[in-house]
């Protein structure tokens, strides 16, 4: 398995089209290279196929356009779609149940769980960093071109911190529930403060406390995952990174540890997702997910578009508050 990158993009969409639409693209195209499968797709103004791809261009995924794709070797599949050019919405499909649809009209899946954007809400994802005919944003893409098939995508039109974040994260061999059935973890998370404190928000690597959670909340971003899938327990919530903090709840650890103390270069620190029993009263199902195959907490104070050594030069980057592998390249932040 390798990880495969799409760095450094310099995003800078006409007027009509979103820049997060635009990322959403690229973020298709590398999945597609990766040996991800395009089940079905709509392009919401006339284009519909049942077995393949008609997202071809950027301009091609419009208001109500929509896309499957499905995991090589696997049943799960994960449907994109453009609501209405800044607001989309993502579902998950463990089985792989996705079916019908037309070019307008989104497939469906009885299975189906909302991995972004709740029904009544969705997300206004890429405004806040900037819409197509704003200020140019920064993509950044990693795919893993095999089991377990995790990726990410970052977008920041700023030098403080990272403001949207999509990822699928696989949970690290030998760190989740034995049995779980259902070891990812799915991010689509969106930093709305435009300030220098929250790295993501929900899902924060620098001033959570061990009980926060991320969302959903009624815009519907955050983490999520299976607890217990196809128990007779199992429950689909939010999960959050645990913070490593002292009595005080105060994130004093993370970025305070220094380097490694044998060869000088920095160290990582594992991020472990859970859900506590009560998330505003609306996820009575608690329980441990694992660690992230994905993230990392960094032991040094490291500014967003950092890329730092860990084992070779340049191996992973800073996004603020927390890292990811990196291809080596020098990173451009915004």
């Amino acid at each position: 398995m390798a990880n495969t990158f799409v760095v450094n993009q310099i995003l800078n969409t006409p007027a009509s089209i979103n820049n997060g639409v635009a990322a959403l693209f690229h973020l298709k195209n590398q999945m597609v290279v990766c040996g991800w499968d395009v089940v079905a797709s709509g392009n919401g103004t006339g284009g519909y196929s049942a077995t393949g791809d008609v997202w071809l261009t950027v301009s091609d995924f419009p208001t109500n356009a929509w896309i499957v794709l499905q995991m090589p070797g696997s049943s799960r599949q994960i449907l994109f779609q453009d609501e209405n050019n800044s607001s989309l919405r993502f579902y998950y499909s463990f089985d792989g149940l996705f079916t019908g649809g037309s070019s307008a009209v989104r497939a469906t899946a009885t299975d189906e769980k909302v991995w972004l954007g709740f029904d009544h809400s969705g997300l206004n994802f890429g405004l806040q960093i900037s819409q197509g005919g704003g200020p140019a944003a920064v993509m950044n893409i990693m795919c893993q071109d095999a089991a377990p098939y995790g990726f990410w995508m970052t977008l920041n039109a700023n030098t403080v911190f990272c403001e949207t974040l999509v990822a699928m994260d696989p949970i690290a061999n030998g760190t989740g529930i034995p049995g779980d059935l259902d070891p990812y973890v799915f991010i689509a998370d969106y930093g709305s403060s435009g300030g220098t404190t929250a790295a993501f928000y929900g899902i924060d690597a620098v001033n959570s406390s061990p009980s926060r959670e991320s969302q959903p909340n009624a815009s519907g971003y955050g983490a999520r995952a299976w607890i217990a899938k196809d128990e007779p327990s199992q429950c689909w919530r939010g999960v959050a990174w645990l913070a490593i903090c002292n009595n005080l709840k105060q994130n004093e650890i993370v970025n305070a540890l220094g380097v490694n103390p044998f060869n000088g270069n920095d160290q990582l620190i594992n991020v472990s997702y859970a859900g506590v029993l009560n998330n505003g009263g609306i996820e009575p199902i608690p329980g441990w997910k694992g660690t992230s195959s994905l993230f990392w907490f960094i032991s040094t104070n490291r500014l967003l578009g950092d890329a730092f050594t860990v084992d070779t030069v340049r191996d992973y980057r800073s996004f603020r508050g927390m890292a990811a592998a990196w291809n080596g390249s020098e990173p451009v932040a915004s």
